[in-house]
């Protein structure tokens, strides 16, 4: 296999393997109220509202969750993620969620696999039941940490999602069913529409558009839903490598650009419009959002950004960002 995507959903189809070959130890139950003497995290593999999880309790909260979706590659599972971003210098129950159609919900019979799926039709039987099927089980999941007792009293919580996981971190945001507090992407394409392109440059065949990718791509526009996405705010960081081929800096700074005026509006609104701005990390933005919204480029870090040098700036960049807006 000598394409990107193709290579992604073989790692894929490896790991899914893999997985269910697994025993299967049932789901753990857990609760954040307990307080433990032992210093070291507890790791619990569960099922939050039925979707695969891996939850890493700290011995002492004092952060909200921080929910975290991986991609279709490298990490591209729950486990693989948590060695990645285990976050250990962060005071919170970190909760490592399985995507849709991967893992134990794979499908179980071949010609259903995720590669199957992209040669009959990537928008609606990929990216669609993956990324928006992500972002419409995080209601659920909220619900399952809040019965856990793992939700502060505003019941907001952190996002991060890597590749197809981030494009589900941007949906959430614009469908707003659950209160996020601050945000992190990596590598994340902003929309149907660029992960097409980013599909059609990979195989190098042009994808046949219907009338349902076309409505999906609307709704995945993410610079175009920016008004919603920016309605309340959250603390958006988007880490994107320089020399990643899926996407591209530019995208992720054409959504910032359209989410500052986005959130200057939101601010106008509680605050009465002609508010104070100032210049931030080289954005123009409201002196009361500063360092709200940001786009850092990772020099030499290719879509695979757990390997290599790429590990050390996400880790660091990732911990700074949900210290910062904790």
């Amino acid at each position: 296999m000598n394409t990107y995507y193709q290579t992604l959903i073989a790692a894929a189809a490896l790991i899914t393997a893999t997985l269910l070959q697994l025993p299967n130890a049932g789901a753990e139950e857990f609760s954040c109220v307990a307080v433990r003497a032992d210093a070291r995290p507890r790791v619990i593999n569960t099922t939050l509202a039925g979707v695969p999880a891996v939850v890493r309790l700290p011995n002492s909260i004092t952060h909200r969750p921080i929910v975290l979706w991986h991609g279709l590659g490298s990490p591209g599972d729950p486990a693989a993620l948590m060695q990645a971003l285990p976050l250990d210098d962060i005071q919170a129950v970190k909760v490592y969620l399985g995507l849709p159609l991967t893992g134990e919900r794979a499908p179980k019979d071949s010609a259903d696999g995720l590669a199957q799926r992209q040669k009959r039709d990537y928008a609606t039987l990929i990216f669609k039941p993956i990324v928006i099927g992500a972002a419409e089980e995080l209601p659920a999941v909220a619900s399952a940490l809040d019965e856990r007792h793992c939700l502060p009293k505003d019941r907001e919580i952190d996002l991060f999602g890597f590749s197809a996981g981030g494009t589900a971190v941007l949906a959430a945001l614009a469908e707003q069913h659950v209160r996020i507090a601050a945000a992190i992407t990596v590598n994340a394409p902003t929309g149907l529409d660029k992960a097409i392109g980013a599909l059609e440059r990979a195989t190098h065949a042009t994808y046949n558009w219907s009338p349902e990718a076309r409505q999906l791509a609307e709704r995945t526009n993410f610079t175009n839903r920016a008004v919603e996405i920016g309605r309340n705010r959250p603390a958006l960081l988007m880490l994107q490598g320089a020399d990643d081929t899926v996407s591209s800096p530019q995208d992720a700074e054409a959504l910032v650009h359209a989410l500052e005026v986005s959130y200057r509006n939101a601010l106008d609104e509680r605050t009465g419009a002609g508010g104070t701005y100032g210049e931030w990390g080289g954005q123009r933005g409201a002196v009361g959002d500063a360092q709200r919204l940001k786009v850092v480029v990772l020099p030499g870090v290719t879509h695979q950004w757990a390997q290599g040098t790429g590990l050390d700036e996400v880790r660091a960049n990732v911990t700074g960002w949900l210290n910062r807006h904790g």
